[in-house]
């Protein structure tokens, strides 16, 4: 947890805390997509123009098998998988960008993160019932934080 706000706002930051372990919790055991962080590179860079072989050699290149190997700085290089990430992929990423942005709370100034949850609604066709309260608390804390732009 960020020690700037959990000293300046002790109930947020545990409010966040639950969260996070809620996000954790509710995403667990989520299978890992096809279109992992290269793939999605790939289409972006190349237009989708490659062989099967060459997207099963880009998936194998991503190392993360379960959401929570992927580290703050794979998040970091990998704000616009969403653009082209399907609906397997928004179950298996966004868990990590969320806790990472809930974990750097209030000094994270905007979240293109946030605008895909807005706009991309539809990518949560294979979301249950607790993974989307989960969005919910997340992007009402963005907002509460002025992080949504």
């Amino acid at each position: 947890m960020n020690p700037e706000l959990a000293a300046a706002f002790p109930e947020d930051a545990a409010q966040i805390d639950g969260l996070i372990r809620k996000i954790t919790a509710a995403f667990e055991g989520v299978p890992r997509p096809m279109i992992t962080r290269s793939v999605a590179e790939a289409i972006d860079d190349l237009w989708g123009r490659f062989s099967d072989e060459e997207g099963d050699r880009l998936n194998a290149s991503d190392p993360e098998q379960v959401w929570t190997d992927v580290t703050d700085d794979q998040v970091e290089d990998s704000r616009g998988y969403f653009t082209w990430a399907g609906d397997e992929g928004w179950l298996f990423y966004l868990p990590a960008h969320m806790c990472y942005m809930l974990r750097a709370l209030p000094r994270q100034g905007s979240s293109d993160v946030y605008q895909y949850c807005i706009d991309r609604k539809p990518c949560f066709g294979l979301f249950n019932e607790v993974q989307l309260e989960c969005v919910r608390e997340f992007m009402d804390l963005l907002r509460k934080y002025d992080c949504h732009y």
